[in-house]
């Protein structure tokens, strides 16, 4: 990887050093003109150095996320204070969409800054980003949290095994052999497809009464009642919520006290209030100690699983 100036990249594309001042401060060229240079920026994989050397003088890490509302990425951040051993002012958090090249197009812009490290929070599948990410990774430090990539430092929730420890807890607990599954449309396809293999497995091998998988739209009320309904017709009690969204949408339309949810996630309220049956607890503040850990020790070519826990309500009493 290499930072060029306007020359260059004015040589390589074929066009004058002012049209490509003009292309990255969005003037007026020509629409052939701008194609060319930024075919040029693609083929070669230059990063144009745009930052002064202040800008280049500070070191910060970078969180990338397909948006700034993610939960894993909220999560991971609000874990982050005063005790962890890397300062919260290193931090700039940026989103990138989904779509494997136009992510890749954010690192490049990310890496023209000399960032310390690159963190990924549920980046794309695909061969695109796991080759770019393998070309740099002698450059940067880079953690991918969400999936496991091939010789990248990776740190993933197990929930396959979270999932079927879940559903087997429900049964033990209650004797009750119908179970269901409710995950919500938004979340991603990988931590979705983890999830249903966990849940589907348990079924087959435990051979219970009745299993259902239902998805739902957390935004759309209607699209919740559907859902609430339909477990109620089937006589399904026990209710494994995907997201922490799910439970509480489930937790709305149970008043009745009908369910036996499950929550997941982080530290809540919820824990002090016997909302949930059981929690799949995850440690967000372990997972940024990880990554605290694999930047510091300039770690590489690690995966680390996070298996989570299974809880129960807390019977003490919180102070605020």
């Amino acid at each position: 990887m290499k930072k060029i100036v306007y020359k260059d990249i004015a040589d390589k594309a074929g066009v004058s050093i002012s049209t490509v001042s003009r292309y990255f401060t969005n003037g007026y060229i020509s629409d052939k003109n701008k194609k060319q240079i930024s075919n040029t920026l693609d083929q070669t994989g230059y990063i144009k150095n745009l930052w002064t050397k202040k800008d280049v003088d500070v070191k910060n890490i970078y969180f990338i996320s397909k948006s700034l509302n993610d939960n894993d990425l909220i999560k991971i951040i609000n874990s982050i204070d005063d005790t962890t051993r890397i300062n919260q002012n290193e931090l700039i958090i940026t989103a990138a969409t989904n779509e494997a090249a136009e992510y890749v197009k954010e690192i490049k812009k990310i890496l023209s800054r000399s960032p310390k490290a690159i963190i990924l929070i549920n980046p794309p599948r695909g061969e695109v980003l796991t080759r770019y990410l393998q070309n740099i990774k002698n450059i940067v430090q880079i953690v991918v949290f969400g999936l496991q990539i091939p010789n990248i430092n990776s740190i993933y929730i197990d929930y396959k095994k979270l999932i079927s420890e879940s559903a087997n807890k429900f049964i033990e607990e209650t004797g009750d052999r119908n179970l269901a599954l409710v995950t919500d449309y938004r979340q991603t396809p990988a931590t979705i497809k983890e999830q249903l293999i966990g849940f589907t497995s348990f079924c087959k091998n435990l051979e219970a009464a009745t299993c259902s998988i239902k998805y739902f739209d957390n935004r759309v009320n209607q699209s919740v009642k559907t859902v609430v309904n339909d477990l109620k017709s089937k006589k399904i009690r026990n209710v494994i919520c995907t997201t922490h969204d799910v439970f509480q949408n489930m937790l709305v339309h149970n008043v009745d006290g009908y369910f036996h949810l499950s929550d997941i996630g982080y530290n809540t309220i919820h824990d002090y209030n016997n909302s949930y049956f059981l929690k799949q607890f995850i440690d967000y503040r372990y997972i940024w100690l990880q990554i605290e850990d694999i930047i510091i020790k300039n770690i590489t070519n690690t995966n680390v699983i996070i298996k989570g826990e299974l809880i129960k309500p807390s019977t003490k009493e919180v102070v605020w």
